[in-house]
């Protein structure tokens, strides 16, 4: 949850005063472990598909995609990031990435180095079961959009907008009015449709009253609709 995470973080990233606690809550020790942040332009690339695993990562602002190429080269799509997210949990198990993750605008994210998080939570559980927390979220949110190319492009595509309003929304709390973070052909992609498919189902839930759009600023008329449809 996007205001959980901003709260732990906020300290190292001059967000708000830190806490001033005779012992330090599990939240401020991870705050410690920080290393930086790093600001991204778009297209930029925080780390490539076999790139050594070092270190897992928070989106502070912005968006990002991950995907991966297959042996003839094809990019698919697998995950889509946002404020407050962890990216790179892929790594853990092969200590190696098997995906790349590029923003998708100008983005900022913060980096924990995992060798550091290991040894503090030896010291403090309770740092590594927070982190945890946060590692399941990334899982959670990867499952559903996995789930989409096994969907009718009219559920798919009502499944993603859901999703982004949800995950877009002020402390992760639904919002109706949102700028779409990637272009059609990435939606495309990650739903395994075709561009054209995606901008006619577009067309169709804006005729049809459910959304409006302008140019990628989505504003959704009939949730309710959208609802429904998502789950056809």
């Amino acid at each position: 949850m996007q205001g959980s995470i901003f709260n732990l973080l906020a300290p190292k990233l001059g967000l708000g005063k830190q806490a001033k606690t005779a012992q330090k809550t599990p939240q401020v020790r991870l705050s410690e472990l920080v290393k930086g942040s790093k600001s991204l332009d778009a297209e930029q690339h925080l780390f490539r598909q076999e790139d050594e695993f070092k270190a897992l990562y928070l989106v502070q602002s912005g968006a990002f995609k991950s995907y991966r190429l297959t042996t003839s080269g094809k990019e698919v799509v697998t995950g889509l990031y946002f404020p407050g997210d962890v990216i790179g949990v892929g790594g853990l198990a092969q200590q190696q990435h098997f995906y790349s993750v590029s923003a998708l605008q100008d983005s900022r994210v913060c980096e924990i180095p995992f060798a550091r998080l290991l040894q503090d939570s030896v010291a403090n559980s309770d740092v590594l079961l927070t982190m945890l927390s946060l590692i399941s979220q990334e899982f959670s949110a990867d499952q559903h959009l996995r789930q989409l190319p096994t969907k009718s492009i009219k559920s798919a595509v009502a499944s993603l907008l859901l999703n982004l309003s949800s995950r877009l929304g002020s402390s992760r709390v639904p919002t109706l009015c949102f700028e779409l973070p990637m272009s059609r052909a990435d939606i495309a992609n990650l739903l395994g449709v075709s561009s054209e498919a995606v901008c006619r189902e577009f067309t169709r839930l804006k005729q049809e009253g459910v959304l409006e759009v302008k140019r990628k600023k989505i504003y959704i008329s009939d949730i309710d609709e959208l609802y429904a449809l998502a789950n056809e």
